[in-house]
């Protein structure tokens, strides 16, 4: 995947951005495989 930005930073920051949300669906997706539901959050009625 190529990320084209008018500058390195700008560039640098959406890979980071990409590869920062790769890393937590992975492991959101080895919780899964862990037997780990993922936190919801339920207000008391």
């Amino acid at each position: 995947m190529t990320i084209t930005g008018t500058d390195t930073d700008d560039q640098a920051f959406a890979t980071s951005r990409l590869e920062t949300f790769a890393g937590m669906m992975a492991d959101r997706a080895q919780q899964a495989q862990n037997g780990h539901k993922p936190t919801v959050y339920v207000r008391e009625a």
